[in-house]
């Protein structure tokens, strides 16, 4: 994360804002997974998505992936969470056009 904060860091200046309204739209669905589990099942995981798949196995496509394999919902809470503040920390894009708290 040390590294992803770095390089938000030392984007040109024209580019923030445009790194800022993509994080925001990205945040914005995590967001929203974060708050509804249902939702998360849907839509992070849904069918035969690969979404939040955390293992991959010699699959072929076309199979279900097994749900052990998919972020649980509250370990994808957490992980949520620390992405906000790590992101939180990167003062720079904040400034520009979105927050991204």
């Amino acid at each position: 994360m040390v590294r992803t904060r770095h390089c938000l860091r030392h984007l040109h200046v024209r580019s923030q804002p445009l790194a800022a309204r993509f994080l925001q739209q990205v945040l914005g669905d995590l967001s929203a997974w974060h708050a509804d589990q249902a939702l998360y099942n849907k839509e992070a995981i849904g069918e035969h998505l690969p979404g939040f798949q955390m293992r991959w196995g010699a699959r072929h496509g076309g199979e279900p992936i097994p749900q052990a394999d998919f972020c649980p919902f509250e370990s994808f809470r957490q992980v949520h969470s620390k992405w906000h503040t790590v992101l939180k920390t990167v003062r720079p894009l904040a400034s520009h056009a979105v927050s991204l708290c």
